[in-house]
């Protein structure tokens, strides 16, 4: 009984390491134009698949001619939650872009392409 007991009550190694996803991202809007000068602003809004994600990071990856929005979440391994949607609004600024057209999409979620003039 004594083995059983040990096992079944013993702390589980590992139980604190963290889960990183994407989230989806279900709408993004940024404005026409701007100066590269200034940072772009782009406005998220996005969700969690329950309750128990946390928003970990969000940024823009520039390649080329192209802005690729990602959010990610972290949670806990192992972590019970609820099972319900978790939305998030947020800002990602985008800086040190160089004049010319920019392509922006979301990494996961919505198949929305916009199109931003850098002056």
């Amino acid at each position: 009984m004594n083995f059983f007991k040990r096992i079944f009550t013993r702390k589980k190694k590992g139980t604190a390491d963290e889960i990183v996803k994407l989230a989806v991202i279900q709408d993004f809007s940024l404005p026409e134009r701007a100066s590269h000068t200034e940072p772009l602003t782009v406005l998220v809004q996005g969700y969690f698949s329950h309750l128990g994600w946390q928003l970990a990071e969000a940024s823009a990856v520039v390649k080329k001619d192209e802005i690729i929005l990602q959010v990610l979440g972290k949670m806990k391994a192992g972590m019970m939650a609820a099972q319900a949607i978790k939305p998030f609004d947020l800002k990602i600024e985008v800086e040190n872009l160089k004049p010319g057209t920019y392509k922006v999409r979301a990494k996961k979620g919505t198949t929305k392409e916009l199109e931003v003039v850098i002056d």
